[in-house]
């Protein structure tokens, strides 16, 4: 459809937004109220699908800040042409606010559940979808305080003390009390009407039932009718649909290998024959095996794309190197091959502190001393460490990691860090292996800047080494000095903490939500905790039975304990981990909020600890979980010791915060 000058003139009112689409519900024409009522440009919506029509006379609009817009349609029509023309009006105020009755009843026939509450938090008007909702009488409903009709009365203290702080919320998570008793789970959208002198008159709320089933928008963004921001996620690219499918693929084949590592770590815990702890132990060594696999196969797909994302954080290179010694010492000391490490530099007695990537570095140091324990049968094995000043810079150093051993040696190393290279088919076959670690560790240092290199004599042993330049790193005071650098979470409970004993009384005393849609995966954990001394375990197989599991432990009614601990799966049906934590935290901020505002007390709650479990073990995926409200990330398989450590490192602090 095209407009006259006429046509225009009329349109370019500055309080209703006139939109036309064609038979495609492409958008053609939008009015310039449209910046002035919800903050985009006209330019930012023509062309776009972004503007949803539903056929009902209100609807929901969100500004381009988030906040929630309610708009009457005052024209639908058709179009000849297959194409659509929308008028559409701000509605300002609701109930005592200014409306007529005539426009009240237009509005309140709507399918929008929509109440309005005082300063006090009292509902002063209601649709009559509002009302239905936790299924009260009109008389019943109106004039009742929102403190009596949610379930949880301090999330009711904190919304009302977050709306007078001026606050906008957008999909907020709320319990409400339905008139027969049972308890229900509404999302909100909340904005405040303030007088003169900033203090708040009164609140429209918007309400969504969340039905059971139904995956919940995870943010504002998701429910965003009239928006251009959706148009972009159509628009993914080739890199970065390899990136999800890479994500994807490690999640898939990750999943089964827990339970298969689960089960055997558990079975190493019984009375096993020697021929039965034989067998676990091969199942072990196999699934070990596949997972250094699909790491390889995962780390060499990345580096070679250009996907992998090095850190700059202070680090510790003796320490790095002493824990890749205290993880393969044990399959060292079963061959009677001792490790021993030797370390120089030109400027004192210990190596100062630098910045680099722990991880990356840790895992050159990995590759290069387990080739060389799998490979040597008598002897020893050297780790050389050295750093010396790099010319023409004051402040870095090259530091040489270097890996020795007494084994087979290597007759042709011209293309040992090529991928998919053995030094012999024989090899191969003996030892095992994919021929992806040294490509891996040659492709890491030179992203570092170094360089890789190796010398070997056949029946005499193999060195190997990289040079990598490393800035160093100086400490702005004391505080923050620290040995703890192979982990750039600040938050994470530092493992010199842990003492050797879990007691029991702590075991006792907390409550743990699994999170965990695999049915295998929660036999495992199950059978993990229980083999740990945790009894009091509860499991949802979903996000959203975890946020309604979570919410009724915070209704005081004495019947439920609190969780001191959730541990929670990332990919899950209905609502992923990422999403139920965020909804947790929101409760978590009403709770407190109004908790203080109730009580007048001045301690804050602490939030509970929420520890990832995820399939997924990218260091984008251990940013999102931490990103969205997590407390901590662990990457799956995980083992008893695995799993203990981050339980009491949680656990621990939480109970020692709460009890003061």
């Amino acid at each position: 459809m095209q407009l006259d000058a006429f046509s225009k003139t009329v349109y370019e009112s500055d309080d209703v937004v006139v939109v036309i689409t064609n038979s495609d519900n492409v958008v053609t024409y939008v009015s310039c109220a449209v910046e002035s009522i919800l903050g985009y440009t006209s330019a930012s919506v023509v062309g776009s699908r972004s503007y949803d029509l539903p056929m009902s006379p209100v609807c929901t609009r969100f500004h381009a800040d988030g906040s929630p817009v309610g708009m009457e349609v005052v024209i639908h029509r058709p179009l000849a042409d297959g194409g659509v023309l929308r008028i559409e009006k701000p509605i300002e105020k609701f109930g005592n606010m200014g409306y007529d009755t005539a426009h009240l009843r237009v509005v309140n026939s709507g399918p929008l559940g929509i109440h309005v509450i005082n300063a006090r938090g009292d509902i002063e008007w209601a649709t009559d979808a509002d009302i239905s909702i936790c299924g009260y009488d009109r008389n019943e409903y109106l004039g009742m305080s929102i403190c009596t009709l949610h379930a949880i009365k301090e999330t009711a203290h904190g919304l009302l003390a977050r709306l007078r702080a001026k606050e906008i919320l957008s999909c907020h998570p709320v319990l409400l009390r339905h008139r027969d008793g049972s308890v229900i789970r509404v999302e909100l959208d909340c904005k405040g009407e303030y007088d003169a002198s900033g203090d708040l008159l009164r609140a429209c709320c918007f309400t969504r039932l969340i039905e059971p089933g139904r995956a919940s928008p995870s943010s504002p963004r998701n429910h965003r009718s009239g928006t251009v921001d959706d148009e972009d996620d159509c628009d993914l690219d080739m890199s970065s649909r390899e990136t999800q499918f890479l994500a994807q693929m490690s999640h898939d084949i990750r999943t089964p290998i827990n339970g298969v590592i689960g089960m055997a770590s558990l079975l190493q815990t019984t009375q096993l024959t020697s021929e039965q702890k034989e067998f676990v132990d091969t199942i072990e060594s196999s699934s070990s095996l596949l997972l250094a696999l699909l790491n390889d196969i995962l780390d060499i797909t990345k580096i070679e794309s250009g996907k992998i994302n090095l850190e700059s954080i202070p680090i510790d290179i003796e320490q790095i190197v002493s824990n890749a010694v205290r993880t393969l010492s044990f399959e060292a000391a079963k061959k009677e091959v001792p490790i021993r490490v030797n370390s120089s530099t030109s400027f004192g007695k210990s190596f100062p502190q630098y910045i680099g990537d722990p991880n990356r570095i840790k895992q050159v140091v990995m590759n290069y001393l387990s080739n060389a324990v799998k490979f040597t049968h008598k002897g020893s094995i050297e780790i050389h460490l050295e750093a010396v000043p790099v010319e023409g810079e004051s402040n870095q150093d090259m530091v040489r990691i270097e890996v020795k051993d007494t084994g087979i040696g290597i007759e042709d190393t011209s293309k040992l860090f090529s991928p998919f290279v053995q030094a012999s088919n024989s090899t191969s076959r003996e030892y095992g292996g994919t021929g992806l670690g040294l490509s891996i560790c040659r492709q890491l240092t030179e992203r570092m800047g170094g360089e890789v290199g190796v010398s070997s004599v056949v029946g005499e042993g193999t060195c190997i080494w990289s040079t990598i330049p490393l800035p160093r790193y100086t400490a702005p005071g004391p505080a923050e000095h620290s040995n703890s650098h192979e982990s750039s979470h600040a938050s994470e409970p530092s493992k010199q903490q842990k003492s050797k004993s879990f007691p029991a009384e702590w075991r006792d005393k907390c409550s743990i939500l699994l999170a965990e849609d695999n049915k295998v995966n929660q036999k495992v954990m199950l059978h993990m905790l229980k083999r740990l001394g945790f009894s009091a375990v509860t499991v949802v197989e979903n996000g959203r039975r975890a946020v309604d599991e979570f919410a009724m432990s915070l209704i005081a009614d004495g019947t439920r304990r609190p969780y001191s601990i959730i541990l929670m799966d990332c990919q899950m049906p209905e609502l992923d981990g990422y999403d139920a934590t965020r909804m947790i935290r929101e409760m978590e901020k009403d709770w407190s909020t109004g908790l203080k505002g109730s009580n007048g007390k001045s301690d804050e709650y602490r939030q509970v600890p929420i520890i990832a479990l995820t399939a997924n073990a990218s260091e984008s995926d251990r940013q999102s979980c931490l990103g969205c409200g997590m407390s901590d990330f662990c990457t799956k398989p995980l083992t008893l010791e695995k799993l203990d450590d981050v339980i009491y490192a949680w656990i621990s602090r939480h109970i020692a915060n709460n009890s003061h």
